[in-house]
This record gives structure tokens, sequence and C-alpha cells, in this order.
């Protein structure tokens, strides 16, 4: 996971793949907003999204991007979902 930018959002954290020697790509990247309380997904890999949007059907998708509000209850399940897979991804990739 690295640090990615800070552009209106409180934190902001990229996971990134290497396909290359010189070459990364962005696979997701996260913003997290104090206030309102939104966490910002931006997918950067199609198929990472496709994935998500089997395993997570009910997330509306704008383009490559969803907002999610962190007082939803099922809101951590969802963060968890994309955890899980980024660590599955990294672990394949070693």
């Amino acid at each position: 996971m690295v640090k990615s930018r800070k552009l209106g959002a409180e934190i902001s954290f990229g996971f990134r793949r290497k396909v290359d020697k010189k070459k990364k790509v962005q696979l997701v990247r996260i913003d997290l907003y104090r206030s309102p309380k939104d966490i910002h997904f931006k997918f950067g890999d199609v198929i990472l999204k496709e994935w998500f949007s089997v395993a997570a059907p009910s997330i509306p998708f704008k383009e490559r991007r969803f907002k999610l509000d962190v007082n939803k209850p099922d809101a951590a399940k969802v963060v968890e979902i994309i955890l899980e897979k980024l660590y599955k991804i990294a672990k394949n990739d070693e």
C-alpha cells in the first residue's frame, strides 16, 4: 500500500501492481473523508471492478468509482471484501 495523493481527502491510499520493471498500475485508490464520513473507492483495474460488482451487487458504480457511507451497517463488510481480494492479489504477485 502506498500513499498516493492528498487532494480534498483526509487520507488517500492507492494499491499498485508491478506490471513491468519500471511500470506500476493502480488497482484501486481509497480516499477517506472526515466530514461527511465517506470512503471513496476508484478502481483502476477493470477486472477488479468486474469482480467487485459480482461480489457486492448492491453497490452502485459511477464509471469505476463508488462512495460508501461509513455509518451504514454493511460498510465494514464491503471494505473487508476489497482488502481480502487485494491481499490475495499481493500474495499471488510475490
